[in-house]
């Protein structure tokens, strides 16, 4: 017995409203399961109601439509994760580590060179570059995301977040302190720096790939 759009319409407004299923994938997947459970048990003689009331029962009711949901979400950030990892890697393995080796050398080559001053404002800028993933992706996205889309934006703007961290950690060092140490080698800043721009280039990597709906 097919259910009409009415009837469908309070199943989905079970979800919504009862569950807070939030993610649209998940809310098609479980309406789906939700209105087949309803049409089975009105095929034997219950009612609308009484169908649907042991359909969500049967579901697991609020609680268990929410661990549905966190499982969605928690699988999800594990495949960010994971997905962020790999492009780590793969700039460390061939051919990729030609570019990698190329550019920390390069980076070697000009901070033994730069004035303080010069540095300074490279290490600024290179701190905020894992914020420019995020400015792009909003410039040319706006907020139209899918689910995993909307996940990927909150992993994104966490690991953005780091530079503002190490930041404000380093205002907890006194002047002296921070004068003492902060005038670096050029191969420990080169390391630093090569490190720091291969990690906002992944971030950039990621946000294309999450996000290629949307930026092509």
């Amino acid at each position: 017995m097919a259910l009409t759009d009415v009837e469908l319409k309070c199943l989905r407004y079970d979800l919504v409203e009862l569950a807070h299923i939030d993610y649209t994938d998940v809310l098609n997947e479980l309406l789906d399961h939700y209105a087949t459970l309803t049409e089975q048990k009105m095929a034997t003689g219950l009612s609308f109601d009484d169908a649907s009331k042991w359909a969500w029962a049967e579901l697991g009711a609020g609680k268990g439509l929410q661990a549905v949901q966190r499982n969605y979400a928690d699988s999800t950030r594990k495949y960010l994760k994971n997905r962020h990892l790999a492009i780590v890697k793969s700039y460390f393995r061939w051919p990729a580590i030609v570019v990698t080796l190329l550019v920390s050398v390069l980076i070697y080559q000009l901070l033994a060179v730069m004035t303080p001053t010069a540095s300074n404002v490279a290490f600024a800028i290179l701190l905020l570059s894992p914020c420019l993933a995020l400015t792009y992706i909003f410039v040319n996205g706006g907020s139209e995301y899918d689910n995993r889309q909307k996940l990927a934006w909150r992993y994104l703007k966490q690991q953005a977040n780091l530079p503002m961290t190490l930041i404000s950690l380093s205002n907890c060092f006194s002047d002296e302190y921070k004068s003492g140490f902060l005038p670096l080698t050029a191969a420990f800043a080169s390391v630093f720096c090569i490190a720091y721009l291969l990690y906002a280039v992944s971030l950039f990597q990621l946000s294309r790939e999450q996000f290629r709906t949307i930026l092509t």
